[in-house]
């Protein structure tokens, strides 16, 4: 257990640190651009799902990214340990990451006099960054090309956000919209890109 913990540490140190930073710089600059005070609740969904939802392309779309380098995979994989176990370890980091952070924005607003729908709200701004999260996931998986799974995932954004309901239950964008109750499909679409993600890039080793 104590390589895997050393092996994260090592990870963040030189390969993801990058995007916590960008992450923090986000959550700086969406601040700057919409105040987090007395919003009303529609006005906080656009929080989430305006600025937010980057958080999780941000945090998951680069998990692959020692791999693009066949050097680097080389000496992952030569390692004695579990190469499945190596991208559980990462991905659940980012998972933990994404949790905590928008908790942290859903505490903002409230301290703020905003009106939110409390654990509900965050629960589907989770969902819904797992989803575009996972869109970008699983296209670096297939293409070992980590700049395409943005790509893809930043597409997929916009085609949500400002293609209105063509999406259905694939929207991003469903609290702005008022809808409160298809988030279970979203988190089950999102779950299956991360696992088709997960399986591609380990068969592929």
């Amino acid at each position: 257990m104590d390589r895997y913990i050393d092996y994260l540490k090592i990870y963040l140190r030189k390969q993801y640190s990058p995007h916590i930073l960008l992450l923090l710089a986000l959550a700086v600059c969406s601040n700057g651009v919409m105040s987090y005070g007395n919003l009303t609740l529609q006005q906080s969904a656009t929080v989430f799902e305006m600025y937010y939802l980057f958080i999780g392309i941000i945090l998951f779309t680069p998990l692959f990214t020692a791999e693009q380098d066949e050097k680097i995979r080389e000496v992952v994989l030569a390692k004695e340990m579990s190469y499945w176990k190596l991208c559980l370890i990462r991905f659940l980091f980012a998972l933990t990451v994404l949790l905590v952070s928008t908790a942290m924005v859903l505490y903002v607003l409230i301290e703020n006099g905003s009106r939110t729908n409390g654990l509900c709200m965050w629960w589907i701004a989770c969902c819904e960054m797992l989803l575009v999260g996972g869109v970008g996931y699983m296209i670096s998986a297939i293409t070992n090309q980590v700049l395409i799974g943005y790509l893809c995932a930043i597409l997929y954004y916009f085609g949500s956000i400002y293609g209105g309901n063509k999406l259905s239950v694939c929207n991003v964008a469903q609290m702005m919209a008022g809808n409160y109750h298809e988030w279970p499909y979203t988190l089950v679409i999102g779950a299956m890109l991360f696992t088709a993600g997960f399986y591609i890039r380990v068969r592929r080793k």
